[in-house]
């Protein structure tokens, strides 16, 4: 009754929002930027990192792995170096971009096996 859809075989199962595209579609904007943001482990400062290497160090003094959110001490025994092929050790660095877009991708196509119609329809054209 909420969005004025009839009551059928679309709607059984799924809220009035999850068969709204422009609602999907803002939802999904906000996982993505949360998917994105990390917070200090120490003064919960949000941040985002656009390049640089993944050794983090906060305004507050704590330094943090940008991957694994682990609390970090001085030094960079955490990482490899660029290149490094330890599978232990988070890279040192590594490209921000390539890594979140997989992560949207991998996202996007969730919700879309999750949607029906219309909204799966809507949610394909995002790609």
């Amino acid at each position: 009754r909420l969005c004025g859809r009839p009551w059928d075989e679309r709607h059984i199962g799924k809220s009035c929002e999850e068969l709204d595209p422009e609602l999907m579609k803002h939802k999904m904007a906000e996982k993505l930027t949360e998917m994105l943001t990390r917070k200090c482990p120490r003064c919960k400062r949000p941040f985002v990192k656009n390049e640089g290497c993944n050794k983090i160090s906060c305004p507050c003094g704590q330094n943090s792995c940008y991957i694994c959110k682990k609390e970090l001490e001085e030094g960079y025994d955490h990482f490899n170096g660029q290149g490094g092929d330890d599978p232990g050790k988070c890279p040192l660095w590594d490209d921000p971009s390539q890594r979140d877009q997989a992560a949207a991708e991998a996202e996007l196509q969730r919700q879309i096996a999750a949607a029906d119609g219309d909204v799966a329809e809507d949610l394909r054209r995002l790609q």
